[in-house]
């Protein structure tokens, strides 16, 4: 289990080395490279437990507690954006019904759902049946599932006669 250091100077020099350490990666360094650059001036960064450069392992944890805060960081961006675009579309639906415009309504109700991820990949058709086909059409289902429980009841008889 890793060690919590309660002392603040301690994680003072965490914050700092990490600062660094993304800063590093930020240029395209590796975590070998990392390493070796944080133990050279002008950073001179070293462990101060040993004395000695920062292991990998320790650079390895900095970075993934970084890439970490990146995404939590980049995540809370987003919704803060995506909340003020959708209060925004809020207003101005309020100002299309008012000004009974629908043609905006419609086009800021597409932006939310642009936005909320709810638009709907494929158009769903609207499928207009005249009443008498349907009727038809109902009659010869009704028809052909009676056709079926005919066949079953007279396959039954015929197995209780064998």
């Amino acid at each position: 289990m890793p060690r919590v250091s309660t002392n603040s100077s301690g994680h003072d020099a965490m914050i700092h080395r990490r600062q660094q350490v993304a800063r590093l990666r930020l240029r395209g360094l590796s975590i070998r490279d990392i390493v070796q650059a944080l133990a050279l001036p002008p950073l001179s960064l070293t462990d101060p437990r040993t004395g000695k450069p920062y292991s990998i392992g320790t650079i390895h944890r900095d970075l993934k507690a970084i890439e970490a805060e990146w995404k939590a960081s980049a995540q809370a961006d987003i919704a803060a954006w995506k909340a003020r675009q959708l209060a925004e579309l809020a207003e101005v639906k309020r100002a299309a019904w008012l000004e009974k415009d629908l043609p905006m309504v419609l086009s800021a109700i597409k932006q939310e759902a642009d936005i909320i991820g709810t638009k709907s990949g494929q158009p769903i058709p609207i499928v207009a049946y005249n009443l008498d086909e349907w009727r038809k059409e109902q009659e010869v289902r009704r028809a052909q599932a009676a056709a079926v429980v005919a066949l079953l009841d007279d396959e039954e008889g015929d197995d209780n006669d064998a």
